[in-house]
């Protein structure tokens, strides 16, 4: 039997043990797409940080607790240029300041180009003098930062149907360049039920809007909120907490919109991406 002199015992001990409590960066997935979401997890093992945060694209974000672990949801979207990019994480552990890289490798997507012919009137609902009051509401809602988790991915996709209008596709309105969408349509006949994709708190419901028309926003938690617009009904109020696959209201076509459908957006840290990545991702094995 080999022996160990305790002194040699004492320095094994001592060096297992550091290598045990250092902090260690993983992302997913890892290489990543535009318009796809990237998940940083710090795993801990006997020490706890006391504060934290995660750079990625020149912005600060915060890191949640998850069990024995920190978590920080990074968006994607796709205004990202692909290339090699860096994560960075500073950690405060046992009062001493701990830095974690990690690069990923962001790869294109071919998002495409939608010519959409849309009638007059239906088109200058985009210049209605409400139109920056609605952007305001829901830009709020959509920064919603709440620490407590209340999802588990994948989503569920919100309502059957045609996804006639996929994220990211540069939008032609009348022949003329208009703007990226940001989340994806989902053609339907009006009167579809249209269920949370996630269990979230109700942080808009409104029924006056005049480009976006009736829309409610989900708040899920650590950064996550969903979107749904052109709604015929909404079936929730402001502060409801919903569970995953409860009804929250109608497909419409109110607002500007051509036909039925529900617009269905999904944004990490107040980033548009894109929300069927969601509907097949396990969140790194969640």
């Amino acid at each position: 039997m080999l022996r160990v002199a305790p002194c040699t015992a004492l320095l094994l001990t001592l060096l297992v043990g550091a290598a045990q409590a250092q902090p260690r960066l993983n992302l997913h997935p890892s290489p990543v797409r535009q318009g796809q979401s990237l998940l940083a997890r710090v795993e801990l093992d006997a020490s706890a940080p006391t504060d934290g945060a995660c750079h990625w694209n020149g912005k600060q974000y915060p890191l949640y607790p998850n069990g024995a672990r920190l978590e920080a949801l990074l968006p994607v979207g796709y205004g990202i240029a692909p290339g090699s990019r860096k994560v960075a994480v500073d950690l405060t552990v046992d009062g001493a300041t701990v830095h974690l890289e990690r690069t990923v490798t962001v790869r294109r997507t071919d998002f495409g180009v939608q010519r959409l012919r849309m009638k007059a009137s239906t088109q200058a609902l985009y210049d209605d003098p409400m139109v920056e009051e609605e952007s305001r509401l829901i830009g709020e809602a959509k920064a919603r930062r709440s620490p407590l988790r209340l999802w588990n991915a994948p989503f569920l996709k919100p309502c059957p149907g045609r996804i006639s209008t996929r994220y990211g596709l540069l939008r032609s309105i009348n022949g003329k360049p208009a703007y990226r969408h940001r989340g994806v349509d989902i053609a339907a006949p009006r009167g579809t039920p249209i269920r949370a994709a996630e269990t979230g708190t109700v942080t808009l419901a409104r029924t006056d809007f005049r480009l976006h028309g009736k829309t409610v926003v989900l708040d899920h938690g650590h950064g996550v909120c969903s979107l749904y617009i052109h709604l015929d009904s909404i079936a929730v109020e402001p502060g409801d907490t919903v569970r995953r696959g409860q009804v929250i209201g109608r497909v419409g076509s109110t607002g500007a919109s051509t036909g039925p459908h529900l617009h269905w957006g999904l944004y990490v840290q107040g980033d548009a991406v894109d929300p069927l990545f969601w509907t097949t991702w396990s969140a790194g094995g969640q």
